[in-house]
């Protein structure tokens, strides 16, 4: 695997791990990059054509010239990277740039950009050696695209950090399994759910092809979206298929076989949820509710909005659907179950993805049954013989997410046939199968959102406003999105999803910070790529650049020394204040967005501080800088 664009701090950060998504570390040497003579970013090299498979006219070559003056480095050579740049793109045959990562077009050469056909590097028939180098080949700030290595977003922070700035970062080069997460499964042990023992790299995080969520983070992070939820995963198995006729409405309870699912929580108490595949027809008296939500102006409460997502995505009176739906209760004021409830639709989509047996058969992570099996026997059955004894006896995927030239749609949580026989000439047998089906085993995706504020014209996002995760109060603020991100980090950080005031884990048990409400999501404390002193901010918010160009206030530090603006005016003296004030002082600085505990004290002047405030020392003053401030702040 190659490790090229990583400076030797990053490098030597392997040892020391901090929070979210898998590996943390911080700085270890004061080496500095050979060739970064032009001042370059630390990290990014100009050239590595000894490995990887840049084209070249000599004894490297592809009908597309894949890596073509990657390595130019100066941002001219955006049209030659990448390769579904000035192409037809628009319904009147102007020409656009398609997107690189998904949305492909039926005229696509994205593919290009970072595969070769038959000359790769590495597997994946990737063009340079390992999905970090390819990654980074492009996202390095060099060719204009989102850059990792700069001066970082608000979401994700930077991987190009520095050692004097005390930097840590996510070690997604490879040099780690997933095993070496903080919170995750560290030992190995066997037989949990989760792919522990692959590579870290960026494709654990974020999918190349396309995603469900912003960012392209990835629907399966850990593999989890395939693990059964007894075993800290999103699976579900033997659901139960109910038709309308069933059950009366959609507030009985369903109480047969497959419905409930038992699982143990990190505190290893015991909870029990209730899963059906609701079967319907578009049009029904009783029908599932699936829609978008938006906040009602006066009560502020999330409510059903006007996007109908079986009428967004085609569906049409009399289709029939199979929803996921999950029971919930209705509760007392103190909590306690009072019997009744309803059954609400789960809208995570259904993950398309299958493995292959030893006789080459398609075994899709979500199908339905109709209680045919298979058998290794009788090899005139065409329809139940599969010659891999390994699955004898074992249930036929009827229906799965792999028919949509036959008319299937899927959707949020659910699987629907379009009936347009003039279109779809084998929709008829594709709906008897969906009609006949008894149970189903559901794969489901982690979805991800962000506010975004700014996209380009290609729908990449540009910058988020990464507040609205967790500031209720923030005007684009959507419940449980926080919460989202959390869990979706948990997928490797098991143990960190968490409530405060007890003891819990799957791996080893703790006292811990809450973390699995809006309020104190994972990103609220921590960025996802890296930190360094120059994005980390103190208590009052304000970083490296606020203090010192005295922007937001931050003219009142360091008084003595103040910022002067003029062109090449020396202000190396008060940058060093800075930079001193702001600088993590522990060995690991574990991506934090703040520095030190102020990412304690930030919150910490309001929440839960009977025991901070009742001090003489304490006063709130709302402007930072000065010697009484003591207050913090709560809603950055």
């Amino acid at each position: 695997m190659s490790k090229i664009k990583l400076s030797f701090s990053f490098l030597l950060t392997l040892m020391l791990l901090a929070m979210f998504s898998i590996v943390a570390s911080a700085a270890g040497s004061t080496g500095t990059q050979p060739s970064d003579t032009g001042g370059v970013k630390a990290g990014v090299q100009t050239t590595d054509e000894g490995r990887d498979n840049n084209y070249n006219t000599v004894n490297k070559s592809n009908a597309n010239q894949t890596g073509s003056k990657v390595g130019t480095n100066d941002g001219t050579t955006f049209g030659d990277v990448i390769k579904s740049d000035d192409i037809v793109k628009g319904t009147d045959g102007s020409h656009g740039t398609q997107r690189t990562h998904g949305e492909y077009m039926n005229n696509t050469n994205s593919c290009a950009s970072c595969h070769q056909t038959h000359t790769g590097a590495s597997e994946g028939l990737l063009f340079k050696d390992g999905e970090y180098a390819t990654c980074t080949a492009c996202h390095d700030g060099t060719l204009g695209f989102y850059n990792v290595m700069g001066a970082g977003s608000n979401s994700a922070g930077t991987f190009g950090g520095t050692h004097d700035g005390n930097m840590s970062a996510h070690l997604a080069n490879g040099s780690v399994k997933l095993s070496a997460a903080p919170g995750g499964n560290n030992k190995e042990i066997a037989g949990v759910g989760g792919e522990w023992t692959e590579e870290f790299t960026c494709a654990n995080c974020h999918a190349p092809h396309g995603s469900y969520s912003d960012r392209l983070l990835h629907e399966d992070p850990n593999g989890m979206g395939n693990t059964l939820i007894e075993d800290g995963g999103k699976k579900l198995e033997g659901v139960p298929v109910i038709d309308k006729d069933d059950i009366a409405n959609l507030t009985t309870k369903y109480t047969g076989t497959g419905a409930n699912v038992t699982y143990s929580d990190a505190t290893g108490t015991s909870h029990t949820e209730n899963y059906i595949v609701f079967r319907f027809n578009i049009g029904d008296t009783v029908q599932p509710t699936n829609k978008n939500l938006v906040k009602d102006p006066v009560t502020k409460k999330w409510v059903d909005g006007p996007v109908n997502y079986y009428n967004e995505a085609g569906l049409q009176s009399g289709d029939v659907v199979l929803q996921l739906m999950k029971w919930v209760p209705t509760l007392d004021h103190d909590g306690k179950d009072t019997g009744e409830g309803k059954y609400v639709s789960v809208q995570d989509p259904f993950l398309h993805e299958y493995d292959f047996d030893s006789s080459h058969t398609k075994h899709y992570w979500t199908a339905f049954y109709d209680g045919s099996v298979f058998q290794n026997t009788d090899p005139t059955n065409t329809t139940t013989y599969n010659e891999d004894g390994n699955f004898d006896g074992k249930l036929i995927d009827i229906v799965h997410t792999d028919s949509l030239k036959n008319g299937e749609i899927l959707g949020k949580g659910f699987l629907g046939v379009r009936d347009d026989s003039t279109k779809y000439t084998k929709v008829s047998e594709l709906k008897a199968a969906v009609n006949s089906v008894t149970t189903g085993n559901i794969a489901r995706g982690y979805v991800v959102k962000f506010a975004k504020t700014v996209d380009d014209a290609s729908k990449n996002t540009i910058t988020t406003d990464v507040s609205a995760l967790w500031n209720s109060q923030n005007a684009k603020y959507i419940s449980g999105n926080g919460v989202a991100i959390s869990t979706w980090c948990a997928s490797c950080h098991t143990d960190y999803l968490a409530s405060s005031g007890q003891k819990t884990g799957t791996f080893d048990h703790a006292y811990r910070h809450t973390t699995n409400s809006d309020s104190y999501t994972c990103v609220r404390c921590h960025y996802a790529h890296g930190t360094d002193v120059t994005i980390m901010r103190d208590a009052c918010g304000l970083t490296y650049n606020d203090i010192l160009k005295g922007l937001n206030g931050g003219s009142n530090y360091f008084t003595s020394k103040p910022y002067n603006a003029t062109t090449g005016a020396d202000n190396s003296q008060r940058e060093a204040l800075v930079k001193d004030y702001l600088i993590d002082k522990n060995p690991d600085s574990a991506l934090k967005r703040y520095t030190n505990m102020a990412v304690c004290w930030g919150c910490h002047t309001s929440s839960h501080s009977g025991g901070t405030r009742n001090t003489d020392s304490y006063q709130y003053n709302p402007t930072p800088g000065v010697d009484t401030d003591r207050n913090g702040i709560t809603d950055y």
